[in-house]
């Protein structure tokens, strides 16, 4: 096809797993995040702000996985199109 494009599958996917790696260090993170330091007077709020923190980073790690997993099925998606649309014009690849 003329001015058509092509996806490459394996390169996209590593994309998600990179996503995926992201939300590992992300989780990581949020763990070490809930910590109680010893700040004196204020203790409370520190420990409050690392918690709201932590939970920021949860949030994000949570999100990134869904997009990851969006790729993914993105990726999917399009090969399937692809496919049925070769056979429809083509036969089988």
């Amino acid at each position: 096809m003329t001015g058509g494009y092509t996806l490459d599958a394996a390169t996209v996917n590593a994309i998600a797993a990179d996503l995926d790696s992201v939300k590992g260090s992300l989780s990581g993170q949020e763990a070490t995040a809930r910590v109680t330091p010893d700040a004196g007077a204020s203790s409370t709020e520190v420990s409050q702000a690392y918690a709201g923190f932590a939970t920021a980073l949860g949030a994000l790690s949570d999100s990134v996985g869904g997009v990851a997993q969006s790729v993914r099925d993105s990726v999917a998606a399009y090969q399937r199109s692809d496919d049925r649309s070769a056979g429809g014009f083509g036969g089988p690849r």
